[in-house]
């Protein structure tokens, strides 16, 4: 075939075969930048020529766009410079990294050719035009470079000092009610993924990074005690956590009898991602009649509103929940004590009045009255 090619004087062919030995023709210009272009007619056919010069004829690509670097000091430096930092790359990669990315990165496209330090009524109108969650993320995302670039001498201040930006009003996530628990557990018996997923975050009150994670390697004594790890700031601080494997939860695990690692698994015996347990768990509670927002996390806060009630310290419950600080585990306990206070002055005024009768658990204030 080149032989018949070859004496009309066509340069730039050249042939190839295909794996079932095809033979097929090309025409490359010279030049790296240049691509061959296949030529699918006939040979030595007036199409096969016409389609020849024309991919003679075919301008030659333009060349990628070379990406300069950033100028030294600017704030796309700075930032590009923050996202090859340590400090960075100790954060979890699958939210905090990619949280700090979407709220830096339009700042390249906007500010990038500015200074390093931005200004502070700059930021402080990307505050305001946030809607108050995306604000607080925004700051947080700019305070901790400027932190970070403050200790590395690549600025001299921090131009996020003294901003703030508004809380939203929120209770944040529903906490589960004795009725959304009757008619879950109504809907999914024992022995079903979903009964058992909603026995974990109940009966253990683990978060949801780590009801995808734990599971036989984690039990300890013959599978009444549980110890592990947590995954929230397991690079930073890490936060170890053991407690009893109680009956309600050994119940729904025996039930369920699962086989991987983890007590949990995907319909592939793979375990959950963080956010693929989290949608299951919203689909599965809506199947069962409930209405949208009834999380795990809502379980968790649901089973440590009932500690409080009966009379969980303050310690044991930032214990039970694996935090490293006493502040939300106060928001429960207040809680209770309120309501106790509330319970024992009026039952101390009211309570025989009433029916039924209130009878409050401070029975010393009572008996002065």
């Amino acid at each position: 075939m080149m032989a018949d090619l070859m004496k009309f004087d066509l340069p730039y062919i050249f042939e190839d075969r295909d794996r079932h030995g095809n033979v097929r023709l090309f025409v490359r210009l010279p030049g790296k930048t240049r691509r061959k272009i296949r030529l699918r007619e006939k040979p030595r056919s007036e199409a096969f020529f016409a389609e020849y010069w024309e991919a003679r004829r075919a301008p030659p690509p333009e060349a990628a766009p070379r990406i300069q670097p950033a100028r030294h000091g600017s704030l796309r430096w700075l930032i590009e410079s923050y996202y090859r930092s340590p400090e960075f790359a100790d954060l979890d990669k699958t939210h905090t990294q990619r949280e700090r990315r979407r709220q830096l990165d339009p700042l390249i496209e906007a500010h990038g050719a500015r200074p390093a330090r931005m200004d502070t009524k700059t930021i402080r109108d990307g505050i305001v035009d946030r809607q108050p969650a995306r604000a607080r993320k925004f700051l947080s995302a700019l305070r901790h470079m400027y932190r970070w670039a403050v200790d590395a001498g690549h600025v001299t201040s921090d131009p996020t000092a003294g901003l703030r930006a508004r809380k939203q009003k929120t209770s944040g996530f529903h906490s589960w009610t004795a009725e959304d628990r009757a008619i879950f557990e109504a809907h999914w018996p024992l022995g079903t993924k979903q009964r058992t997923a909603y026995a974990i975050a109940r009966y253990s009150m683990a978060r949801r990074s780590d009801i995808c994670r734990i599971g036989r390697p984690m039990e300890r004594a013959g599978g009444a005690r549980i110890a592990y790890q947590q995954y929230k700031n397991r690079n930073r601080a890490p936060v170890w956590v053991e407690h009893p494997v109680v009956s309600k939860l050994r119940e729904a695990l025996t039930a369920w009898q699962g086989k991987g690692l983890t007590w949990l698994e995907t319909e592939y015996g793979r375990p959950y991602s963080i956010a693929g347990l989290g949608n299951a768990f919203g689909d599965w509670a809506r199947e069962a009649g409930l209405p949208k927002g009834r999380s795990l996390h809502g379980l968790r806060k649901s089973s440590a509103a009932q500690m409080a009630e009966a009379g969980a310290s303050t310690k044991q419950l930032q214990a039970a929940l694996g935090d490293t600080t006493l502040q939300q585990a106060e928001v429960y306990t207040r809680a209770a004590d309120n309501a106790r206070l509330a319970d024992d002055a009026f039952g101390g005024v009211f309570g025989e009045q009433m029916d039924p009768p209130v009878r409050g658990r401070g029975s010393k204030s009572r008996k002065k009255s």
